[in-house]
């Protein structure tokens, strides 16, 4: 009997532990680091319906629907265009509502997931050596939007693909591939985390 005691206690204490860290991570995670330490689908308000890329090495689309893989090669730039079409809805938001309020919805990327066999959480833009900055958004009448962000790879830029928070677009819709070919690995049709 004295022997279960020794170990129940120590057992017990070490799950409540365990559970509170686990949870600790979970709920205040995404708090600390604006929904940037995971990669969540945003609240979706639009659908992209067309992806452009100049500046690019190359592009394709990656097998998950309506979506784009581009490779940018280190130390170059290059230019994201993608529309949306936003749907009637009972809430009113349109285009013209959400270009009035661009700078809340198209913002810098902060945070980079590698995609491949072990996903990263969230590298910053310094650790991968690559930028995503919006330079223009444009309402075309009440169902479509347009943005364009402006993409750099410094020299030093970690080569693999890349996704990212983008306003309204879950999954691997826009895959950004460092160097100068095509990535093919895990993580291209929605099972990458």
């Amino acid at each position: 009997m004295m022997m279960k005691s020794q170990f129940v206690l120590p057992f017990i204490l070490g799950a409540v532990i365990a559970l509170a860290l686990v949870g600790g991570a979970v709920f205040a995670g995404p708090f600390l680091t604006k929904n940037q330490s995971t990669f969540l689908c945003p609240g979706v308000a639009g659908f992209p319906t067309y992806f452009k890329g100049t500046g690019f090495l190359m592009s394709r689309p990656t097998g998950y629907p309506n979506s784009m893989q581009f490779v940018i090669k280190p130390n170059s730039t290059a230019f994201i265009q993608t529309t949306y079409s936003i749907p009637s809805n009972s809430d009113n938001i349109t285009a013209q509502s959400i270009y009035a309020n661009r700078s809340e919805y198209f913002t810098p990327i902060q945070f980079w997931y590698k995609l491949g066999n072990s996903p990263s959480l969230g590298l910053n833009t310094s650790q991968v050596g690559m930028t995503a900055m919006p330079v223009n958004v444009t309402a075309n009448g009440n169902h479509s939007l347009t943005s364009t962000y402006e993409l750099s790879t410094s020299a030093t830029a970690q080569e693999g693909a890349y996704a990212a928070n983008w306003w309204s677009i879950c999954g691997p819709q826009i895959v950004l591939t460092i160097g100068y070919s095509y990535y093919t690995g895990p993580g291209l049709q929605g099972k990458y985390l």
